[in-house]
């Protein structure tokens, strides 16, 4: 070596190249041989006099010549942050893979629930029909009367369209009373006019639809409901004998069961309901 180590340093140097040298603290400047062996900054000879820290006690290491600085990285760092990244991208691809198939059934349930709905409004409103003989009231008609009680068991609301006479064409009047769904509508007749009725009841005609002296299956009423005003109405042809349709009146403890079971139909739909406008809200 041409120069020596600074003061307060010592050169360790090999026996056999002694231009060549590392600077180790302590001493006063002088040289050292450390051996036959070469010495580089990461040598056993150069480590066990002190001077330089072990590579594998630090996790990364610089080393500085002239103008050039070298970095190196810890592996297992670098391994982990590779392996994280393959957990990125495959966590992003598992939530893409879901949306498509959350989004895809989604479209599907709204497709079948369009299509149910389609066919609900095709085949009209669903009605059932309840006939009354009233008493004289103090506070209404006072006369008795016939009401024919029309309750929506349907999802949706109906609208009474028409309603007129069976067996009389002459006959009728045209109706556009809305009935939301689980509700009812009350059909009176016999009456000279509709001046004491509740507002849920509608005088249409003073002619008594079942007269005793005749067939009751010669008499009744034929009414009209749709969904909306341009739909096509549905027909009921409800008897004086109870029958609807043709389907004959049943007896009086299969009608009180029947009464029972519309009045769940009406729960039912009113829930039916509920659901489909919380559905529609969250959409």
């Amino acid at each position: 070596m041409l120069a020596g180590c600074c003061d307060g340093l010592t050169c360790v140097t090999s026996a056999i190249n002694t231009n060549y040298g590392v600077c180790v603290s302590g001493g006063s400047g002088g040289t050292k041989a450390s051996g036959t062996s070469l010495v580089s900054p990461f040598s056993e000879s150069a480590q066990r006099s002190g001077t330089v820290d072990s590579p594998s006690s630090t996790t990364t290491t610089s080393t500085t010549t002239g103008t050039t600085t070298t970095t190196t990285t810890d592996p297992r760092a670098e391994r982990q942050a590779k392996l994280q990244e393959r957990r990125s991208r495959r966590s992003t691809r598992r939530n893409k893979i879901q949306s498509r198939r959350t989004t895809k059934a989604t479209a599907r349930k709204t497709r079948r629930e369009d299509a149910e709905e389609a066919a609900i409004l095709a085949a009209g409103p669903e009605l059932d029909f309840d006939y009354f003989i009233k008493e004289p009231t103090e506070d209404g008609p006072q006369q008795k009367y016939e009401e024919l009680r029309v309750t929506n068991v349907s999802d949706l609301a109906a609208i009474l369209t028409a309603v007129k006479l069976h067996g009389d064409e002459s006959s009728g009047t045209a109706l556009s009373k809305s009935i939301s769904s689980g509700s009812s509508f009350g059909l009176v007749s016999g009456l000279l006019n509709g001046d004491d009725l509740n507002s849920d009841q509608y005088w249409w005609t003073s002619v008594h639809v079942c007269d005793k002296q005749v067939d009751p299956q010669a008499q009744g009423w034929i009414v009209k409901a749709a969904f909306s005003g341009e739909a096509e109405s549905r027909t009921y042809t409800i008897l004086c004998d109870g029958s609807v349709n043709g389907v004959p009146l049943a007896s009086d403890d299969e009608t009180t069961n029947n009464r029972r079971k519309r009045k769940k139909k009406q729960q039912a739909a009113q829930r039916r309901k509920k659901r489909k406008q919380n559905h529609k809200k969250g959409r």
